[in-house]
């Protein structure tokens, strides 16, 4: 039969695990969020870009019209 320090030694080892475990899944899941929430802002500037140009362009276009 294993002595008790044997099986708090395991238990320690086995807590130790699941801690560092948890920790990779946190950081993984942070980058994630990170780099999806780094896409969003990129595709909502790149359309905000795109409308702005789009509306200058239509405001030169009724400019040049009314002349």
């Amino acid at each position: 039969m294993p002595r008790k320090t044997d099986s708090s030694k395991l238990i320690n080892k086995i807590g130790d695990l699941l801690t560092i475990a948890r920790q990779h899944i946190a950081q993984t899941v942070t980058t994630i969020l990170v780099k999806t929430y780094w896409e969003i802002g990129r595709n909502c500037k790149t359309r905000i870009r795109r409308e702005s140009a789009e509306g200058v362009l239509a405001q030169s276009q009724n400019l040049k019209t009314q002349e």
